[in-house]
């Protein structure tokens, strides 16, 4: 993440991992395949071309993991491209919510879980009434978004089941102009 542009920061027991512009890159992942899902997502996220290369073993992992990234990001609204040892992630394209499958592994299910994060899928967005508060007095316009949110259900990778919807406040500048929140903030 540090190579594409993020802020990493590695505490007393701890690591902080700061958004910023992150900008695609090549990646040799033959020596560490398990994180091909992960740096597929990371992927979406940064302007340009990610090629992850040299990891033909990401296929004879719990599952195929070239393919199922692929399969599952397309389905996100991902420009990807399947190789035959590895993938290719043109990013900068904004991911929707979408029902995706773990394939019964854990690296997936958590790869996707953060891809799903990152989209924040806003079902609907108004104007919040912010109150005598700090924030109004400050002129931070708030915004209410109401988020449908996928989340594995029973324990089985497999399933995915849509939870309750929630609602959070978000300053208003956060907000992209299809109702997403902003990535790569602070």
């Amino acid at each position: 993440l540090e190579k594409m542009g993020a802020a990493v920061d590695v505490l007393d027991g701890s690591i902080r991992i700061r958004g910023g512009s992150l900008r695609g890159r090549d990646f040799d992942l033959n020596a560490t395949p398990d994180a091909l899902p992960a740096m597929a997502v990371a992927a979406c996220f940064a302007e340009g071309a990610t090629r992850l290369l040299n990891v033909p073993q990401a296929r004879i992992k719990e599952t195929d993991r070239i393919a199922v990234m692929r399969a599952e990001l397309e389905k996100m609204g991902a420009d990807i491209e399947e190789l035959p040892a590895g993938l290719v992630i043109n990013g900068g394209r904004a991911l929707r919510g979408a029902e995706v499958c773990g394939h019964h592994d854990h690296r997936v299910v958590m790869s996707l879980a953060v891809a799903l994060a990152g989209v924040v899928a806003a079902c609907g967005s108004e104007s919040a009434d912010t109150g005598s508060g700090d924030e109004a007095s400050a002129g931070g316009e708030q915004k209410s978004l109401t988020l449908c949110v996928l989340m594995p259900c029973s324990g089985d990778a497999a399933l995915w089941c849509r939870t309750e919807l929630a609602s959070i406040e978000v300053a208003a500048d956060h907000i992209n102009a299809d109702g997403g929140i902003k990535v790569g903030e602070d």
